[in-house]
């Protein structure tokens, strides 16, 4: 099975992931509540530019977490995520 790649954040699946400026990458959520407390990327520091609302998105990593729950599905798993703004959660029930 597939790696899925985790928010290092809220520690879960990438929910709706974005990129900043500085190249790391969190779910929108996260990303934004982050940078609303202090505009520097949580990860490396680097101040950030812009409003927090408009963030890149991901896509290459929404497509990539597509392919995973794709491969899960097939292999005769259930998953489910959650989307709540205030807390992310990733199920995969076997």
């Amino acid at each position: 099975m597939n790696q899925v790649p985790e928010c290092i954040i809220c520690q879960d699946i990438y929910y709706t992931p974005v990129t900043l400026h500085c190249g790391h990458t969190f779910c929108k959520e996260c990303a934004i509540q982050s940078l609303l407390i202090k505009p520097l990327c949580p990860m490396c520091r680097t101040p950030t530019i812009g409003n927090p609302q408009n963030l890149r998105p991901n896509t290459t990593l929404m497509n990539t977490n597509d392919e995973i729950f794709q491969d899960i599905f097939e292999d005769g798993f259930e998953f489910s995520v959650c989307e709540g703004v205030e807390q992310h959660v990733a199920i995969i029930i076997l």
